[in-house]
């Protein structure tokens, strides 16, 4: 799921920074982040926070 993750993203124009603990996924222009850790991704709520956060920005922030 996190190469998934990763690839859309990348694609959103997101940067993604590995860390030992986990990744960051950071938009460049406005600043926003969210981290995913390492065990954190075993909650399904936080995977949809993740992938909303993916998603909005995939959509130029229209949501």
């Amino acid at each position: 799921m996190t190469i998934q993750t990763d690839r859309k993203a990348r694609q959103a124009g997101l940067i993604v920074k590995k860390h030992r603990c986990g990744t960051v996924y950071a938009d460049p222009v406005t600043g926003e982040s969210v981290y995913n850790g390492n065990r954190s991704r075993k909650s399904p709520r936080y995977e949809r926070c993740v992938e909303s956060f993916i998603r909005r920005h995939d959509r130029g922030g229209m949501d």
